[in-house]
């Protein structure tokens, strides 16, 4: 079926690329990791937590970075509590 038969179809969807779904998957599956390494004491994992937010939205606003990294530390204090350390 093509895209354009989609489309008209459902013309309020919008269909990701294949490639794009597959590097947003790995992208989060990475932040997951960080999360974990993070909440074990790598000191390393948020400046590894900010090299990917920034490949993955690379004309972010200061907000928004901030705002990331916010979630990114409640995040891993989270982790930290369900594993009791």
């Amino acid at each position: 079926m093509s895209k354009w038969t989609r489309t008209r179809r459902d013309p309020g969807r919008t269909y990701q690329d294949e490639y794009e779904a597959r590097q947003l998957r790995a992208d989060m599956r990475r932040v997951r990791e960080l999360v974990l390494e993070a909440a074990e004491g790598n000191t390393e994992a948020e400046d590894a937590f900010l090299k990917v937010i920034n490949t993955v939205e690379p004309a972010m606003t200061k907000e928004r970075r901030k705002e990331l990294i916010r979630q990114f530390h409640a995040a891993v204090s989270h982790e930290r509590q369900q594993r009791g350390l």
